[in-house]
């Protein structure tokens, strides 16, 4: 495909983005409310990924460039910590909070970008990482005023899953510079099977030891919806690599910053829990520090028509 979809259309599978995230991170949050196995449910979601792997075979339609291994072993790390803070983040703050803080990402990218591609850090990228940050610590003076350490617990894991997420992005960019949907993909697939095969023994060695519920214990609606946020989580990554073949990459991240106010709606409807005015303001800080990173333009570049890095990853590797 080519980037010439109509209005309709982006609109249409950034809206899919977006119902994507919310229900993904809204199932893994509740099931957490009575399984306290963060670890476990962070594999049985990496080995689902293995999924993406046959439509970025179909996706590549025969073209033979693939990752080395030692390219999936350098991600592994970056993958596992990112998607375990993750699922930590859901079981002690609202998703509301969670997205929230994790929609900081954009910006911590443009910060990181200048450290490892050499990319200018501009008036605008300044001001979008000066604006993220200050609404962050916003959301987590909101929830250090909330009854218990719970969810200054769940903003911490945010935080530490936001840092590692960036930089997997970043470094995606600065490996696999141009890569087209279906290599990211493969690629994404690749690491969520190495995932699921190393973290096979850590997670029955915690179940054994008691440290996690056994399967044993796990209710069928448990599996049913960790499974079902996990091929959530798969039709994500699939409808990413579907944005960024008919849109910008900076219009396909605004699916992320959608998730802040439905996820919010959802807490408000389902639990009341109703987000205070510093997590509200911290919020609205951190979409108008993502219209300011989204506004500028892409410098030229010779003998280029891709985006540029700094970009790349912050779509290209958005399963993590």
């Amino acid at each position: 495909m080519v980037k010439t979809a109509s209005a309709r259309s982006r609109l249409g599978v950034v809206c899919c983005i977006t119902v994507a995230q919310v229900a993904a991170t809204q199932m893994t949050a509740r099931v957490q409310r009575h399984l306290d196995a963060p670890f476990s449910i962070m594999w049985m979601h990496a080995a689902l990924m293995v999924l993406c792997l046959p439509v970025g075979w179909y996706l590549r339609r025969g073209a033979p460039t693939v990752a080395p291994p030692r390219d999936i072993a350098a991600f592994l790390g970056l993958y596992v910590g990112a998607n375990y803070a993750f699922v930590r983040a859901l079981g002690a703050a609202p998703p509301s909070v969670v997205a929230t803080v994790f929609a900081a990402a954009p910006a911590v990218v443009a910060a990181l970008s200048r450290v490892r591609l050499g990319e200018p850090l501009t008036a605008r990228r300044l001001a979008a990482v000066l604006g993220c940050s200050a609404g962050v610590a916003l959301v987590a003076g909101g929830a250090l005023e909330a009854p218990g350490t719970r969810a200054a617990a769940g903003v911490g894991f945010a935080c530490v899953a936001v840092a590692c997420a960036a930089a997997y992005k970043v470094e995606f960019g600065a490996r696999f510079r141009d890569t087209p949907p279906a290599f990211a993909l493969d690629f994404v697939g690749r690491v969520g099977a190495a995932a699921a095969l190393a973290g096979a023994p850590i997670a029955a060695a915690l179940a054994l030891r008691g440290v996690e519920p056994p399967p044993r214990v796990w209710t069928r609606a448990d599996v049913a919806i960790v499974l079902g946020g996990g091929l959530v989580d798969v039709a994500y990554n699939a409808l990413i690599a579907l944005g960024l073949s008919i849109a910008a990459p900076v219009f396909v991240a605004t699916g992320t910053i959608l998730a802040i106010p439905a996820n919010g709606l959802v807490d408000a409807l389902a639990d009341g829990d109703a987000p205070d005015a510093a997590q509200a303001a911290g919020a609205v800080i951190i979409c108008c520090a993502f219209g300011i990173l989204a506004s500028e333009r892409p410098r030229p570049r010779p003998l280029r028509t891709e985006p540029p890095p700094d970009e790349a990853p912050l779509a290209a590797a958005a399963a993590v």
